[in-house]
């Protein structure tokens, strides 16, 4: 999945970097879409060598090994005509996947601090806190911090198949999908499992097995995988704003593979590859 990138460690600790390495990659915001380029697949953003930008002018995010992220306060300056606005799908399949997946958290905390400027409270000026990452109004003192959205992601198993589904709001999407959906308020995991099961399919679930977990930078999501066996009637009654398709099926007719980024797609192959023993595993 997009986090497996050893031997590469991703570093995401709190603190101050002395001085910033000639290397380090620069992340130019504009709304959601950041700066970079692709040369036969291979990812790069500009370099801080290249903005020729006070230290002042950076914030820091994290580090993959000796690669520092950081994001701009101040617009793109001229020169870096090279390099343009795109988004993170845009990067899904980029390489190297240590980079991409660099790239992709360093894009989930920028988005946040650029978020949160001004307190959700007062409108005051949101400052960072000096001993931890947060933020903190300087008028009324309301602190906020990262924001991970906790999501579950269901493989429902019936005798010996799976359901397989399609999003309405990603209709371009050529692999199938499995159900999911945000926790809600006062919920906990598993019973987000079972009301995304219930709202997106009419369908009842029993036994659930975690299987794995995923950050996942695309949504500033945290996602749950879990399987689970069918519990009663199989009759399907799709929420029509949520999903387009839902289908019924067993390993020999799944004919995705696992393309190596995702919870979904993973969870697919090894249904695929073990069946219901997935339940077991």
């Amino acid at each position: 999945m997009i986090q497996n990138i050893a031997p590469h460690v991703l570093d995401n600790r709190f603190y101050t970097k002395a001085s910033i390495r000639e290397d380090a990659c620069i992340l130019f915001m504009q709304e959601s879409k950041f700066l970079f380029r692709t040369e036969n697949d291979v990812l790069r953003l500009p370099a801080f060598r290249e903005c020729g930008m006070p230290a002042e002018d950076l914030r820091y995010l994290i580090s993959v090994d000796d690669c520092d992220y950081y994001l701009s306060l101040k617009d793109a300056p001229d020169g870096l005509d090279v390099y343009h606005y795109g988004s993170l799908p845009d990067i899904r399949y980029a390489s190297p996947a240590w980079m991409r997946y660099g790239v992709m958290t360093a894009h989930h905390l920028a988005c946040w601090y650029l978020n949160n400027r001004y307190c959700g409270h007062c409108g005051g000026r949101m400052e960072p806190v000096g001993y931890e990452r947060a933020l903190e109004c300087a008028a009324c003192k309301n602190r906020v911090y990262p924001r991970i959205n906790p999501c579950v992601i269901v493989g429902i198993i019936k005798g010996d198949r799976m359901l397989l589904t399609r999003s309405k709001m990603r209709p371009k999407r050529v692999n199938h999908s499995l159900v999911a959906g945000f926790a809600e308020i006062g919920e906990t995991i598993e019973e987000t499992v079972h009301r995304e099961v219930m709202e997106e399919t009419r369908l009842k679930v029993r036994n659930l097995h975690y299987y794995k977990s995923q950050p996942w930078a695309l949504s500033a999501s945290l996602l749950f995988g879990f399987y689970c066996e069918l519990d009663g009637e199989d009759t399907l009654k799709l929420d029509d704003l949520e999903l387009a398709e839902a289908v019924w099926a067993s390993q020999d007719e799944i004919t995705e593979r696992d393309e190596g980024v995702s919870l979904t797609s993973e969870m697919i192959e090894q249904f695929r590859l073990h069946g219901r023993k997935v339940l077991d595993m």
